[in-house]
């Protein structure tokens, strides 16, 4: 029953890259000496053939190399898998600091803002504090005069 359905799927696979291949999209796709199923096929003999071994091991039992439709053996398909995951673990971090990065910078603007928004709070202030002690001082001189005017006119 499973190769019923993997004959059906393989069937509809190749009927749409057919499909692909001869409608010369404006998408740039182009037919290739390997087509989407065919590849799609290699990757799961693959897979199958890593999963053959022990149920615990993702070993095969074999030790010798067995040759697939690429000509390359399944430990250098199993190597080449072994190096995309590792690349698309490298790319997921180098994207992950990109993230940072922005976050690093936006947090050292938003820093930057608040302290000269705050130097400009505390020269107001200070500006603030002259302007009332000199208010303040202003406010005795007159009342020391006018008391002086006050003597002046009582004698």
């Amino acid at each position: 029953m499973d190769s019923n359905i993997d004959d059906e799927m393989n069937g509809l696979s190749d009927e749409s890259n057919s499909s692909i291949e001869d409608s010369g999209s404006p998408c740039g796709v182009t037919s290739t000496s390997k087509t989407v199923a065919e590849d799609n096929k290699s990757l799961e003999n693959a897979f199958e053939s890593i999963n053959i071994g022990n149920p615990g091991s993702s070993r095969p039992t074999s030790t010798s190399k067995t040759v697939v439709e690429d000509n390359k053996s399944l430990d250098e398909q199993r190597i080449e898998l072994k190096n995309l995951k590792r690349q698309q673990q490298i790319d997921a971090l180098k994207d992950k600091r990109k993230v940072i990065d922005m976050e690093i910078s936006f947090k050292e603007k938003m820093i930057g803002y608040h302290k000269k928004k705050d130097e400009e709070k505390l020269k107001a202030k200070k500006t603030i504090e002259k302007k009332k002690k000199h208010l303040h001082n202003l406010n005795i001189n007159n009342k020391s005069k006018e008391l002086m005017k006050k003597i002046v006119n009582e004698e």
